[in-house]
């Protein structure tokens, strides 16, 4: 199951002060794979609102093993250069979905990185998009 949340201007809850939940880091699936694309001009990585985004979630999910993926691409004002995001975090997704069946997936963006997981997800390729744009995720793994 794929879990699509995009931020573009939302508050985000404070982090909670807790201890972090487990974190997969031995190569296991783990319970819950947050894959995040970070915004325009933000260091790579998840970027900041990315790692907001990921300590209100811990805080959410117990004890539960959770895996975070920052998608790699420029996220530069040069927008065409998202498609190599976009091409990142279908390849990212579909390899989970096809290692991990039952990792749940969690997928956000921040502003640009919005609308790379906008179309990573999306039913159908966009009017006007590049003849090289990926096609739309395989149903069964975004069921």
């Amino acid at each position: 199951m794929v879990t699509t949340w995009a931020l573009l201007f939302a508050p985000v809850p404070a982090a909670s002060a807790d201890p972090p939940d487990p974190t997969v880091s031995d190569g296991a699936c783990p319970d819950v794979e947050v894959v995040f694309a970070r915004g325009t001009g933000e260091p790579p990585g998840v970027g900041g609102i990315g790692e907001d985004f990921i300590d209100a979630l811990r805080s959410k999910i117990g004890e539960k093993s959770m895996g975070v993926y920052g998608v790699d691409y420029p996220a530069t004002t040069d927008f065409p250069t998202a498609m190599a995001g976009i091409y990142d975090a279908g390849t990212h997704v579909e390899q989970t979905a096809a290692n991990c069946p039952q990792s749940k997936l969690v997928l956000g963006g921040f502003s640009q990185g919005a609308a790379v997981m906008g179309f990573v997800t999306a039913a159908a390729i966009p009017d006007g998009a590049p003849l090289d744009a990926p096609r739309p995720m395989p149903p069964e793994v975004a069921d």
